[in-house]
């Protein structure tokens, strides 16, 4: 369980992404989970200020991350990607020939190093092959779901003032609850009226 100091300013649409890791920094799939969100005065209050449940403020939703591409190799500083992790790329522009946003790829132990890896169509199968950087903003996203988004619009932050304390936790399938995430959010006053 992780500890996080929010500072939200009041009136603005405020998100976050916390990023659920195993303890190699690999990104833990949360495909099939739940999460809830409560925000007390302090954790002694009976009843919470606000709550946030899935599709009302939290969401589950893949990791992502932008890349390049370079002498045939994805590039993506200090990535904790493992040979045999199934990825998707996405761009605003073209992909490197050969890449098709969308679609499934997986990392391989070819060449790879901290800051960059090969792809192929298969777990373990041979690189596609490209040469091209594309063009665009390029992204990757893991394809197992492994960030709570926290999203609380505008008009809620508009009502909410001083410091709250808060917890976030993970529901399975099973009911099973996981503690992932605490700690203070302070509302900063708007100063422009």
């Amino acid at each position: 369980m992780s500890e996080f100091k929010l500072t939200i300013p009041a009136g603005s649409t405020f998100v976050k992404d916390f990023s659920y890791r195993d303890d190699n920094d690999r990104c833990n799939d949360l495909t099939g989970y739940g999460a809830r969100m409560q925000m007390r005065r302090q954790y002694a209050d009976q009843s919470p200020a606000y709550s946030f449940t899935m599709g009302d403020g939290l969401s589950i939703v893949e990791d992502t991350d932008a890349v390049t591409f370079a002498g045939g190799m994805v590039v993506l500083r200090s990535h904790t990607l493992v040979a045999g992790e199934p990825i998707k790329f996405a761009t605003t522009g073209a992909l490197p020939t050969g890449l098709t946003p969308g679609t499934t790829y997986y990392v391989i132990d070819a060449s790879m190093t901290p800051d960059s890896f090969k792809v192929s169509a298969t777990p373990a199968g041979s690189p596609v092959v490209f040469t091209e950087t594309g063009n665009g903003y390029n992204t990757l996203s893991t394809v197992a779901k492994s960030v709570v988004r926290l999203s609380i619009p505008a008009p809620v932050t508009a009502t909410m003032f001083s410091i709250y304390v808060y917890d976030i936790e993970l529901v399975a399938g099973n009911g099973d609850v996981i503690s992932f995430v605490y700690g203070s959010i302070q509302i900063r006053p708007e100063a422009t009226k």
